[in-house]
């Protein structure tokens, strides 16, 4: 029988490094789909672009490797082997060990090889080629490194993607203005130095349906990077950090260095501030920074457990006049700057919907004691079927996206925003596939008299004098959230119990 024929189920890794172009990604990726198509393998796609050596700051390799150890796929398929990582040898052991223990096949689509971990040959022959991959690495790295501090020294912008409203000028390797973006800019400059805060100069733009640097909602801390920067005066700054916050990488720890050591260029670009409004805005700032206040919220039993049921933001306590507790109203504001107006009220009426409901939650458990979760876990894999069918909805949006890109339609600014935008989908929907897999192996393990034995352990000690902590660290271990909205009189609740009694446990 040929490997083919023993392989059903795979998983495609597609990971583009760094200092490749950006249509690599699809390349490989329209590469690897027809190699499955051509062998009639089912397949599952995790792609990233490098952006680290380290496997734990590649999160697509890490839920691969999940993946791979609860034994879902028959082989992965990567375009080399060099593509699973040019990482230390602790990093290249673990691949290794995470293949071998489920017995998962790795092949290269390249030159169509198969990789059996548990092979011994297999094995030293990996092993060989990721010595010199590792080696390739650091040589690529280190050039990069020296190329860009040249880059840097001569005018030219190697800092990846542009400040608004700037654009990078592929010819001259320098940095020119959006003319559209030039008004925006000085808007939000003029506003600051008048005294509107970030947060409002952030809220009118979203009125003005300005678009943000990524096509979303302008927030006030990118509001606040661009008007701080000082690649607005013209400038070139290099080297303002070394070292690597990795604790697991060898050689210096992550620092921030001082301002003489920073490499600074002027005169590389058409500055879009002067430097007497820089020194303003950094006058302001120092005087705007914020003071710590004491909290003057105090633990309750529901602390961190209530959430607004309008905007579904956490909402906190605050003291009133005499000194008790009460719900905070909700004033969280959306992007457009329109505030909730949920208001507050009083957390024992909460307490007491909770003692009613979790008596009519022990009643529901005791019915269905005897019952399975065939309906609820046929329901998780509708919806994980659901965002199944969306992943791949996505997937082919971002084909187009690079197509449109090869075929001129789009510039590569609205290229990599669009792209971006999508890939920011994508990983979301691995995300929800995966919470989805995670609530379906939960409920597959469960069981039911756990779950009521925990819901009865609260409801015993419901009356009993426990301290703050304790009431709450015991609402824990039983309900999810709890949704809170009030409109005069009008008070509506809603518990969310947890639906896995092991995210949390109780000592009195």
């Amino acid at each position: 029988m040929k490997f083919s024929d023993m392989i059903k189920n795979v998983a495609i890794y597609l990971r583009k490094s760094r200092g490749e172009e950006a249509t690599v990604l699809e390349k490989h990726r329209r590469e690897l789909v027809e190699f499955c198509k051509k062998h009639e393998w089912a397949y599952v796609e995790y792609a990233e672009v490098g952006t680290s050596d380290s496997i734990d700051e590649r999160p697509q390799m890490l839920r691969l490797l999940r993946d791979v150890k609860n034994e879902d796929y028959d082989a992965v398929i990567v375009m080399d082997y060099d593509r699973t990582g040019r990482g230390s040898a602790g990093d290249r052991e673990r691949i290794q060990e995470v293949f071998a223990m489920s017995q998962t096949l790795l092949i290269t689509c390249d030159d169509n090889r198969v990789i059996d971990f548990t092979n011994d040959i297999d094995l030293a022959m990996a092993e060989f080629q990721g010595l010199f991959a590792r080696q390739e690495y650091r040589t690529i790295k280190k050039r990069l490194s020296r190329g860009k501090r040249l880059g840097a020294k001569l005018g030219f912008w190697t800092n990846g993607i542009p400040p608004f409203p700037y654009q990078y000028n592929p010819e001259t390797k320098k940095l020119k203005v959006r003319e559209e973006n030039l008004s925006i800019y000085r808007f939000m400059i003029e506003s600051y130095l008048k005294g509107m805060p970030f947060h409002k100069i952030s809220w009118e733009l979203n009125r003005m349906k300005v678009p943000s640097p990524k096509g979303l909602f302008w927030q006030d801390n990118t509001v606040r990077r661009i008007i701080y920067d000082e690649t607005h005066l013209g400038r070139i700054i290099y080297g303002k950090t070394e070292g690597s916050y990795s604790k697991k990488k060898k050689g210096k720890k992550f620092r921030n260095k001082p301002y003489e050591e920073w490499i600074i260029v002027e005169n590389c670009h058409p500055a879009v501030k002067t430097i007497e409004e820089h020194e303003k805005i950094m006058s302001l700032a120092k005087r705007k920074k914020k003071i710590p206040k004491t909290g003057t919220s105090s633990v309750h039993p529901l602390s961190g457990l209530i959430k607004c049921a309008v905007c579904e933001h956490r909402m906190s306590f605050v003291r009133d006049n005499n000194g008790d507790l009460r719900i905070r109203s909700c004033r969280h504001t959306d992007p457009y700057g329109n505030i909730c107006r949920n208001q507050g009220g009083d957390p024992d009426v909460i307490m007491q919907v909770i003692s009613k409901e979790l008596k009519e939650y022990e009643q529901k458990l005791l019915c269905n004691i005897n019952s399975n979760n065939d309906r609820e876990i046929a329901y998780l894999e509708e919806k994980i079927l659901q965002v199944q069918k969306a992943v791949k909805k996505i997937q082919g949006k971002i084909s187009r996206i690079y197509e449109s890109y090869e075929d001129g339609i789009y510039t590569k600014e609205v290229f990599l925003r669009q792209r971006e935008k999508a890939e920011k989908d994508l990983g979301a929907l691995h995300s929800e596939i995966s919470n989805l897999k995670m609530q379906q192996k939960n409920i597959e393990s469960m069981d039911p008299q756990e779950r009521l034995e925990r819901v009865r352990r609260v409801l015993n000690h419901l009356d009993e004098e426990l301290s703050t902590q304790q009431y709450n660290q015991l609402l824990n271990t039983v309900i999810d959230n709890v949704l809170w909205k009030r409109e005069g009189n009008q008070i509506e609740v809603e518990i969310n119990f947890l639906q896995d009694t092991n995210e949390a446990t109780f000592h009195s």
